[in-house]
C-alpha cells in the first residue's frame, strides 16, 4: 500500500476501519480507541465546517504538546484544510515568522 496519497485524515479512517475496538492513544492512564478517535475527528470535521473552514484554508492550532493535537489535524485535514501547529513554547522565537507566511482563517 502507498501511504504518499493519504492525509492524515485518511489513515485516522482506515485504522477505525481496520481496528475500531482497539486501543488507538494512552494518555494520563486513559485509552481511547481507534473508533472513538475517528467519531471525535468527524465531528470536529462538522464544527470546523459550520464556520466556513474549507479546502486550502489555513488553521492555527495553539496549545500545549498532547493528544488533542491529533483530532484536530484530522478533523481539519479532513476538510482539506491546512493546520499549523504551534507549541506554547514557541511563542517568544517562531510564531512570529511563521504568522507573517501564512494567513490563518482560524
Amino acid at each position: 500500500m502507498n501511504l504518499r496519497n493519504f492525509t492524515i485524515y485518511d489513515l485516522f479512517k482506515r485504522s477505525a476501519r481496520l481496528y475500531g475496538g482497539e486501543t488507538g492513544f494512552l494518555f494520563n492512564g486513559r485509552g481511547i480507541t481507534f473508533g472513538e478517535l475517528f467519531d471525535q475527528i468527524k465531528a470536529l470535521m462538522g464544527w470546523f465546517g459550520s464556520k466556513g473552514i474549507s479546502k486550502g484554508d489555513r488553521i492555527a492550532v495553539l496549545g500545549p504538546n498532547c493528544p488533542q493535537f491529533f483530532n484536530l489535524m484530522g478533523g481539519i485535514a479532513a476538510l482539506g484544510a491546512i493546520s499549523a501547529i504551534f507549541l506554547p513554547s514557541w511563542l517568544n522565537c517562531s510564531m512570529n515568522r511563521r504568522k507573517e507566511n501564512v494567513r490563518f482563517h482560524l
